[in-house]
């Protein structure tokens, strides 16, 4: 999910700027809520779930509990 996420967010900021460097003109609102879509996924993957004990997407352990 994080890999696939941040190449959908690098290839959308990428076809922008390619678009700028052209003659067409760039809807700023509608590329900005285009990238949010990918951020708010990529935050809710990369997040710990809240009170959660499963394994962390990024570091495949499970993350300390309290008292740890």
């Amino acid at each position: 999910m994080v890999h696939g996420t941040l190449t959908v967010l690098v290839t959308g900021i990428a076809l922008v700027g390619l678009d700028e460097a052209g003659d067409g003109e760039v809807n700023h609102v509608e590329a900005t809520l285009t990238a949010a879509v990918p951020v708010a996924v990529l935050a809710r993957v990369v997040a710990p779930a809240r009170g959660g004990d499963g394994p962390s997407p990024l570091l495949g352990r499970s993350p300390p509990g309290p008292g740890r």
